[in-house]
């Protein structure tokens, strides 16, 4: 898996004035509930499979990685629309990251099941729409440039969010995931500013944070797990932890 590195790493408070204010989508506005690592912990545990919390942390991590590296994205292009067969194969290549015997493809397909049953939803953030609302009343452009390939403009239309939203991009529009450089150049186009001028807001350190700076944007990690202690950006534990940064 590759790594990815700052540019210009710094640590110092972002507070600047800035003309926009891109965001993830999936664990930055909204939320899986339970979380999507907590019901693969679930699932396992269901199968008798156990990690202790340095194990899990590690597998965590791993995901961020995998999502953020060209692996991802040719898997995606492998299997095409064959979502389940694509999670079968990132759980399986998870369960060898996390220690588990030469039964790792088998029992994939078994947590696959059982993940399925689970009781699951989405949930806005506490505090997404405040947000939105707050920037946006501060003149800043505001879009959402997600790797998630589904139809993240009619849900921010069913949470509200498109109100406030000046443009919304997947990986179906840009053709690439974060961080490749376009699917961040695409987004500045629709914004018409200046990287210099951009805040990016995500969780994931390698493909939000690093690909943003990447950019020449500022980026600011939402991690409330404090999953990456390597961050060297504004970390924020929670949304509303932003306003103080962005005039």
């Amino acid at each position: 898996m590759e790594d990815f590195k700052p540019k210009s790493p710094s640590k110092e408070s972002i507070l600047g004035r800035y003309q926009a204010v891109f965001f993830d989508f999936d664990e930055t506005l909204v939320h899986a509930h339970p979380p999507v690592f907590e019901g693969f912990l679930r699932a396992c545990a269901q199968l008798k499979l156990h990690f202790d919390p340095e194990t899990a942390r590690h597998g965590q991590r791993f995901l961020y990685r995998y999502f953020a590296g060209s692996q991802a994205q040719s898997d995606y292009a492998h299997f095409g629309s064959d979502l389940n067969r694509f999670y079968v194969h990132v759980t399986t290549r998870l369960l060898v990251e996390m220690g588990t015997d030469g039964r790792a493809a088998e029992v994939a397909v078994r947590v696959g099941e059982l993940s399925v049953r689970l009781p699951k939803g989405v949930r806005r953030g506490p505090t997404a729409q405040r947000v939105l609302s707050a920037l946006k009343a501060r003149g800043l452009r505001l879009g959402v440039v997600s790797n998630n390939g589904d139809d993240i403009a009619a849900r921010c239309r069913e949470l509200g969010f498109d109100e406030h939203l000046d443009f919304v991009i997947t990986r179906i529009d840009a053709d690439c995931t974060k961080p490749d450089p376009h699917i961040f150049e695409l987004a500045l186009g629709r914004a018409k500013v200046d990287a210099s001028a951009t805040v990016f807001v995500g969780d994931n350190y390698y493909a939000d944070a690093l690909g943003a700076q990447n950019m020449g944007m500022v980026p600011v990690l939402l991690d409330p797990e404090g999953l990456f202690p390597e961050a060297d950006c504004a970390v924020i534990q929670r949304l509303e932890q932003l306003l103080p940064l962005v005039r």
